[in-house]
């Protein structure tokens, strides 16, 4: 099983080309090859391991830089939005 999302560039934009999940098939070597895609990551025993799939550390990052009156939500493609939850001025206060 593919461990990710392989993307295509085209004309048109960005498209996924296999979701992760995805069992790989003989016809998808071919398309991946096609597409540039010469190497993939595959799903196996990543519970046992310290592996993060790239989502999860976006969100793993953001709780710990988030400050007080803040909020995470996921987004796409390994990052993740951190929200205001109350009105005001965002100030950055850099660390030592």
């Amino acid at each position: 099983m593919l461990g990710y999302d392989t993307t295509y560039v085209g004309k048109d934009g960005a498209t996924v080309l296999l979701p992760r999940g995805h069992v790989i098939t003989r016809d998808d070597v071919e398309r991946l090859k096609n597409s540039g895609v010469y190497f993939v990551w595959v799903e196996g025993n990543e519970e046992s391991s310290d592996l993060m799939y790239e989502w999860e550390i976006a969100e793993t990052v953001a709780r710990a830089v988030a400050g007080e009156n803040t909020y995470v939500r996921p987004a796409r493609q390994g990052s993740a939005w951190i929200m205001s939850s109350i009105n005001g001025v965002l100030r950055l206060i850099p660390a030592a």
